[in-house]
């Protein structure tokens, strides 16, 4: 069984607005970045990219020990990891929350870009690396804890509490027993949920688990995966750590980069606490906050001077997590990064951060807008051609496409619509001869002509409408068609979890011809036929 993607088809994408005018170049938001994000942009910024040796050594030692902790981890992973120890090699990094099993399509799509990303920077020569970083510190378990196959929710339940990497992935076997039952007719997914089953074991922590399942679907590529919840790389980040203790920097900076933008006609994505970190420890993740004593957790559990907690961010510096507004920062502090690859919302909030990154000296690097792809399965392909439907309608309102088919089908709003234009010439005739020898009189037969014609619109999508009721089967399989492509009106990426589309026979060839029509620099919907 081999799964072939042909070529894709780029279709515009729908972005939001600061997006749109940031890949365009606008001038107005030259403030908000410092490269630009193309491939010459990211050339130049290698010129100036540095990572002291040190911190060089230190992450090639927690790299090195991470991936050797994985049986899954490839070769060519190895090969980059020992790569990075060089002050010639950079990275490109792209990070998510970690959910089970991965979560859905943007999942592969994110890491999918920074390895072609990395791939077309290395053809150009700039040696660069391919980075995985795990979100491990987050907290936010209802997001992490499900997938859907088609429109069903497959649940992991079990008890939730502090940062989701380090959890242990008990009650697992009920999740994997369900997808077991939803694909148990089909040989080739039971073989992929084997391996997922050896891989997500009730006595590994979900940050394992997660690093092994890209180890073994992208390692061949030669992705690195860092879990930053490091002692060690939190040691390089605890002087700005102390900073954010004592000055709070980067509340004022992220305000700062908000009011302009806001200026602009933008929104900010996060808005920054007076403090942007967290106190960490076993099943615990809590805000830190000022107090009379000096600081404490925000749930009042815990409770410090500032001569205490200045002296714990030096000797357990673990127990510090950046928040949104940190944690780009952390990650730039270890890593010798030119780019990040995100989705349109993290460039959103990343745009809201730079007076952080100039507040303490660090590089900015390049924001890069991930690839976005939608997958057109045999029987939306089908529903495609019966209802002369084009790839770009997968962005479609249902009302306005099934309106689009009614009236190429036959629709009878000529019986209204033809009289109408009819109606409004002549009522237009009457108001200008009236207006002649009575304005007042021309004004009353305009606004009549404005209400009639109002009446007929009403009319007109009555009859419409009733076109709709009598086209059943053509709703029916618009309805079908949307569902594969932009389920509940979200995009395919956002829902479907990757199980749909491939299993441990066909992963290899999915995965190729999936990058092969990648480019993140180029930002354009993908659509490819299955």
């Amino acid at each position: 069984m081999q799964t072939i993607l042909n070529k894709a088809k780029n279709i515009p994408p729908k972005l939001p607005g600061l997006i749109e005018r940031y890949l365009a170049g606008d001038a107005s938001l030259d403030a908000f970045y410092s490269v630009v994000p193309s491939l010459q942009g990211l050339m130049e910024a290698a010129k100036s990219r540095k990572l002291p040796k040190e911190e060089r050594r230190i992450l090639v030692e927690v790299l090195t020990e991470q991936a050797e902790s994985s049986h899954y981890t490839s070769p060519k992973t190895r090969t980059n990891i020992q790569r990075l120890a060089h002050e010639e090699v950079y990275t490109v990094v792209t990070g998510h929350q970690l959910c089970i099993y991965g979560g859905p399509m943007f999942f592969p799509y994110k890491i999918l870009s920074a390895i072609r990303l990395a791939m077309d920077l290395e053809k150009n020569g700039v040696k660069t690396v391919p980075v995985y970083w795990m979100a491990s510190e987050d907290h936010d378990f209802e997001e992490a804890n499900h997938i859907f196959i088609g429109s069903e929710k497959v649940v992991w339940n079990r008890d939730s509490g502090g940062a989701v990497g380090p959890m242990l992935l008990q009650g697992v076997e009920a999740f994997q027993a369900e997808l077991r039952e939803i694909f148990k007719d089909d040989p080739f997914k039971l073989a992929t949920l084997d391996t997922l089953a050896e891989i997500y074991t009730p006595n590994r922590t979900l940050a394992e688990a997660t690093r092994d399942l890209v180890h073994w679907m992208f390692g061949s590529l030669g992705i690195v995966v860092i879990d930053a919840a490091d002692a060690r790389l939190k040691a390089i980040f605890a002087p700005i750590v102390q900073r954010e203790l004592t000055e709070g920097f980067s509340s004022d900076a992220v305000a700062s980069n908000t009011a302009m933008l806001h200026e602009s006609g933008y929104q900010g994505q996060i808005t920054p606490r007076d403090i942007n970190l967290f106190w960490m420890e076993e099943g615990v993740r809590e805000r830190i906050v000022r107090s009379e004593k000096g600081f404490a957790t925000a749930d009042a559990t815990k409770h410090w001077t500032s001569e205490e907690l200045f002296k714990l961010s030096a000797s357990s510096p673990e127990s510090f997590s950046p928040n949104v507004a940190l944690r780009p920062l952390y990650q730039e502090c270890i890593l010798p990064n030119l780019g990040y690859i995100g989705g349109p919302g993290e460039l959103s909030y990343w745009l809201q951060l730079k007076g952080v990154f100039d507040a303490v000296d660090v590089f900015f690097p390049g924001l890069v807008l991930r690839d976005m792809a939608v997958l057109i399965d045999d029987k939306a392909q089908k529903r495609m051609q019966q209802l002369d439907l084009s790839a770009s309608d997968v962005y479609g309102d249902r009302e306005a496409i099934l309106k689009a088919i009614v009236r190429k089908e036959g629709s009878h709003e000529y019986i209204v619509g033809d009289k109408a234009q009819v109606l409004k010439e002549q009522l237009s005739q009457i108001a200008a001869e009236l207006a002649l020898f009575d304005a007042t009189l021309g004004e009353s037969a305009r606004a009549e002509q404005k209400r009639i014609l109002k009446r007929m619109e009403v009319l007109q999508k009555k009859v419409l409408r009733a076109d709709k009721r009598r086209h059943d089967v053509s709703a029916r399989r618009l309805a079908e068609f949307l569902e594969a492509t932009f389920p509940n009106a979200v995009p395919q990426e956002r829902v479907h979890h990757w199980l749909m589309y491939t299993n441990e026979e066909t992963r290899t060839a999915f995965l190729s011809g999936l990058i092969d029509s990648f480019n993140p620099l180029d930002p354009q919907l993908k659509a490819f036929q299955l």
